[in-house]
């Protein structure tokens, strides 16, 4: 699968504004593949763990699958309330809001390289 010409553009965009300001918002219109772009940069830029936060129905249909179509390997997806401990070899994980507040203490203990929300 490759990148379209204006989702390629809008990583460098990405990686421009990230770079001046350290944080960046991916905001273009529905349809024009914010999360590839977001999965794009991820697989170029990221340098360690990256956390996804997302809703409930995202998860797995959109972030879990997009994962495995563009960076080839299926994310560590957390489910439920009742947070348990989460190995340092991850490379990327995925939880809806809803349970963030569930999993913070698990979560502050990782070295968080990139958020995503």
């Amino acid at each position: 699968m490759k990148a379209r010409p204006y989702q390629v553009e809008g990583i460098k965009q990405m990686q421009k504004h990230l770079s001046e300001s350290g944080g960046v918002l991916q905001a273009d219109e529905m349809g024009l593949g914010k999360t590839i772009q977001v999965l794009l940069w991820i697989k170029k830029h990221a340098k360690g763990l990256v956390v996804i936060v997302c809703p409930a129905n995202a998860k797995y249909a959109v972030w879990e699958n997009e994962c495995k179509k563009w960076l080839g390997f299926t994310p560590l997806v957390l489910d439920g309330r009742k947070s348990r401990p989460i190995g340092k070899h991850e490379d990327l994980i995925v939880l809806n809001y809803d349970i963030l507040d569930a999993w913070v203490g698990q979560l502050s203990k990782l070295p968080i390289h990139t958020l995503v929300i």
